[in-house]
């Protein structure tokens, strides 16, 4: 960093907080201090869009809850089935 920069600049490489502290003097010896928190948030991963998650959820509940209603009409067929060859 050059003597006449106001500039700093730096990139975290993890996400964490981070304390900063920057002093500067000038030439005639006086200086000042701050000092800053910084938060870096964790990268964010894309994912499905939230209306395409909640339309998968939805197929799949209406997926199983198919899958079970002819499970149930072919359990009751077959029940019936032998009541009508057993007479019962």
């Amino acid at each position: 960093m050059s003597t006449n920069s106001t500039t700093l600049s730096c990139t975290p490489t993890s996400s964490g907080n981070y304390d900063v502290t920057v002093t500067a003097i000038d030439h005639a010896g006086e200086s000042a201090t701050a000092r800053v928190s910084i938060t870096v948030e964790p990268q964010k991963v894309p994912g499905l869009p939230q209306v395409l998650g909640l339309a998968v959820i939805f197929s799949g509940i209406v997926g199983i809850g198919a899958i079970v209603i002819v499970s149930v009409s072919l359990t009751l067929r077959r029940r019936r089935g032998r009541q009508a060859t057993t007479g019962t």
